[in-house]
């Protein structure tokens, strides 16, 4: 599952920068508190049953993306024009991705099991990435507009002003999230709980975020 939110975010990250820079070069929110955390809506004590239990410590791992960042931050910088473009920036790939990292959570909600089968609730949160855009564009504008317009400043000044303004905006604590509620299918397999179909739940969160 770490693997394919791996893979998912490098999509969204890469997205991110190439659609920004792109609007306004010279020609030459909701605050979320919890966020890049997991969490639980249910009491982890005597209430929950040993499946439930099990069940809800699975979830914290598979959804955890703690100390996942280097993993995600090595996928772009393999891919050269990527890294080209953010180093452009002023900003490096490794700071880049943890500003976007810690803007995912996971809160897990109700675990219903019935026999060998059981269903887990769980709401996601995720940056808002289309705001992010118009918030980035916004701020875009007004700097250029104080440097008294586009043909008063180079690209590389441009670029290095809109770096800081993307850390700037991933630093914020009303930086613009989503959320997106959904179940999971877990399986007894032995003795052990694992889910059902991770291809489905990795579709769930693609279509979540327009990634699909």
């Amino acid at each position: 599952m770490k693997k394919i939110i791996a893979i998912l975010l490098t999509t969204v990250l890469i997205l991110t920068v190439f659609a920004g820079c792109s609007s306004t070069t010279p020609s030459s929110a909701g605050k979320n508190t919890d966020s890049g955390k997991s969490g639980t809506d249910i009491d982890n004590g005597p209430k929950l049953s040993k499946d439930q239990k099990a069940i809800l410590a699975d979830l914290e791992k598979e959804f955890s993306v703690d100390g996942y960042e280097k993993e995600i931050a090595d996928e772009l910088k393999a891919d050269e024009e990527t890294t080209q473009i953010v180093d452009s920036l002023g900003i490096t790939v490794d700071d880049y991705v943890g500003g976007i990292v810690k803007h995912y959570g996971w809160t897990f909600g109700d675990i219903t099991v019935d026999g060998d089968a059981a269903v887990a609730a769980i709401t996601m949160t995720y940056p808002d990435f289309d705001k992010m855009g118009e918030v980035l564009d916004a701020k875009a504008d007004e700097w250029l507009e104080a440097q008294g317009g586009v043909d008063k400043v180079t690209e590389e000044q441009f670029y290095q002003a809109y770096g800081k303004i993307v850390m700037d905006i991933l630093n914020s604590e009303d930086f613009p999230v989503l959320t997106a509620d959904f179940n999971v299918d877990y399986i007894k397999d032995g003795k052990d709980w694992v889910i059902k179909d991770r291809d489905a739940v990795t579709d769930t969160m693609n279509e979540a975020q327009g990634a699909a």
